[in-house]
């Protein structure tokens, strides 16, 4: 297995693409990535959300694609429910931007309205 971190000479970890002149410096940026999670953590419990509230968030948020069923048919890339985009006459401009079966956004970004 490759390593992804490194031992100092006074035995802290540090990922393996850091590269610090001192254990001074090493300590210095710990420190502040130390901050960085805390206030991260802050943030979170702030929310008050448990952390399955959160990941179902994210689920529900996450962009899908669609589906290229067909020349004319799209079909939505969670829950496979047509998208109507025969009537936008192939025009990704004017496509829904969520599913209408499970409300889903959809990610029109290749702008050619779904994976072949």
């Amino acid at each position: 297995m490759k390593r992804l971190t490194i031992r100092t000479p006074k035995g802290a970890a540090l990922k393996m693409n850091d590269t610090y002149q001192s254990e001074a410096e090493a300590k210095d940026d710990l420190m502040r990535k130390y901050r960085i999670a805390i206030e991260r953590l802050a943030d979170y419990e702030d929310m008050g959300l448990t952390p399955e509230e959160v990941a179902e968030l994210v689920k529900r948020t996450t962009r899908v694609k669609p589906y290229a069923e067909s020349d004319a048919d799209r079909l939505c890339g969670h829950c496979y429910s047509y998208i109507d985009w025969d009537a936008l006459n192939g025009r990704v401009e004017d496509a829904p931007k969520y599913c209408k079966s499970c409300g889903k956004p959809i990610d029109w970004s290749d702008k050619k309205g779904g994976a072949e």
